[in-house]
This record gives C-alpha cells, structure tokens and sequence, in this order.
C-alpha cells in the first residue's frame, strides 16, 4: 500500500536530517506476508541508524489462524528484528518499547502489568540527563475530534506509570492520524506531564484524515 511518489522522498527527507535516532511506532506491512516484509526490510535498510522500531497490529499473520496464534511475530523476527521491544540509550536520550499488539486481538491493543514494571526496571538505570521516551503502536489517549479511535487497553495505568517513571515523551502509531498534545499532571496519580506525540501515515495510501506525514522530535537542553 506505500506511495512510490513518497518512499524515496522521505528516505531524502531523514537523510537529510541526519537524526540521532530513527524510531517506527509499528505497521510494517498490510498483512505480514512475505514479499511485504522483505519490501519493509529492504526500505529500512536504505534509511538511518540507528533505528529502533516495534511491531503493530498488521504485522502478524490476519488470515492464517495458526500461524497468527503460534508464530505471530515469525515474518517480523525473519526481516526486521529479532527484538520486538527494544531499548535504546546514549547519554542524551533513553528509549524504551512496549509491544501493545497481541495476536488475539483484531486490532485493538493492550499494556500488561510486566511490561510497565519491565519500563521502569530499565528507566531507573538510565542517567538522569537522558530524555525518557516510550514508544508504543497503540495511543494512550485520543482527542475527542477523532471519534473512531480507540486508545490502548489500560492506557490510564500505562499513563500513570510512565509518568511515575519520569517519562518525558510518549510515541505511538496506529491511528494513522497526527497529533502532539501535552498532558497535564493529575497528582497523585500522573505527578509530572507527558508529550504524546503520534504519528501520522508515512508512505501509505490508508490514511485518515491527514495527508502522509512524519514527526520531528528535537530535544535539546530541557526542551
């Protein structure tokens, strides 16, 4: 489904940029069929480093029940990473992924408790001048002018423990649609604010309401 007007153009795009760190919030292919992966794995590769990125919700098999419900991850392992929640760390940022889609759901998602605990087992050892960001497919929180999404399972418990964890940014996918709100602390329960920023369709034609679109997240000082 990508746009061949758009691929290379955002390849120019964030080369230009040279980022310190590429990250994709999931849905690497329609259907997670074999000549889609090798597709994504070849365009990644043209794209970058480093490069972390976490599977969505049409990235396991939809219409092959047992392949869907024994080796959901299988096509993604083979050509995008062996990881499916991967961390990054440098002295500036601290990034931690969880993978809110699960191979029983159409295509909903949900946080588990051992992935909040996994998040902040691994922030407490980063430096405190490093940038804490979470990424995940799956929204924690969608405006009310997009009526026909839904955010992640447990995305009130997902919030409140981020921002327990001192969670500066939070990057998800899925909706298709763009947007970059600021969250205000709910004491006791959310001490600190977050920064939800959610991105838009890249390369595809299954976009939404917005035309294809990409985030640009600067960090500098405390900004």
């Amino acid at each position: 489904r990508d746009r061949p007007e758009i691929t290379n153009a955002l390849i120019a795009d964030v080369q230009a940029l040279r980022p310190t760190l590429v990250a994709f919030s999931g849905d690497h292919t329609q259907r997670a069929l074999e000549h889609q992966y090798k597709a994504a794995s070849e365009y990644f590769a043209l794209l970058p480093k480093p490069l972390v990125a976490i599977p969505g919700n049409h990235d396991f098999p939809l219409y092959n029940p047992i392949a869907r419900a024994l080796a959901p991850w299988r096509g993604y392992k083979k050509y995008i990473s062996k990881e499916i929640e991967p961390s990054y760390n440098d002295e500036h940022i601290a990034l931690v992924s969880i993978n809110t889609s699960r191979h029983y759901f159409w295509k909903d998602g949900i946080v588990s408790n051992k992935q909040l605990d996994r998040m902040k087992m691994e922030f407490s050892a980063v430096p405190a001048t490093a940038c804490r960001i979470v990424m995940m497919h799956h929204p924690c929180f969608v405006p009310p002018e997009f009526p026909k999404h839904n955010k992640v399972d447990r995305a009130d418990e997902a919030l409140a423990a981020m921002s327990h964890a001192r969670v500066e940014l939070v990057l998800a996918g899925h909706m298709h649609d763009a947007f970059v709100i600021l969250t205000d602390p709910e004491p006791p329960h959310r001490p600190v604010h977050l920064v939800l920023s959610q991105a838009g369709t890249a390369i595809s034609d299954r976009r939404r309401s917005q035309p294809n679109s990409y985030n640009i997240v600067r960090i500098q000082d405390h900004e």
